[in-house]
């Protein structure tokens, strides 16, 4: 029984032959990270002209966050979910006493827009005394399960 070579020529993810893939990666490029886009829904609810000179309470970001999250989230997979609200949550501003929902929203744009940054370096010393992250063995560390 004879066998046939059979070779694949890789395609490009971009290249003149291809319009629609190079048109679907720069969308994609262009459009900021669901972490971000999170956090931006909710800046832009508490920002609402009806709410945004309202103390900024637990029934109001409750209302802005499940605004966000049906707008947003529903129907996605519960992993990506988790991973992009796990993200958005670790650069929420600490609310001021008596801040208001339009001023804490000014905050959160701000906030979102260090979502995509990369994070900052770390140096310090682990439990064991080495000045190595424990997870990822380099001696400047941008591990953050590391911390």
């Amino acid at each position: 029984m004879a066998t046939a070579n059979l070779t694949v020529a890789p395609v490009a993810v971009t290249s003149p032959s291809n319009p629609d893939m190079d048109a679907a990666l720069r969308r994609v490029l262009a459009e900021p990270s669901l972490a971000r886009q999170i956090i931006t829904g909710i800046a832009l609810r508490l920002a609402d002209r009806k709410v945004q000179h309202q103390p900024l309470t637990g029934a109001l970001w409750c209302t802005a966050v499940g605004a966000m999250y049906t707008r947003l989230l529903t129907g996605r997979c519960q992993h990506v979910v988790a991973a992009e609200l796990g993200r958005a949550w670790l650069v929420l501003p600490v609310p001021y006493d008596g801040e208001t929902g339009g001023e804490y929203a000014l905050r959160l744009r701000a906030a979102a827009r260090t979502v995509d940054a990369p994070a900052p370096l770390v140096n310090q010393t682990f439990e064991d005394g080495d000045d190595r992250c424990p997870v990822c063995e380099f001696w400047t560390c941008r591990c953050t399960r590391s911390a």
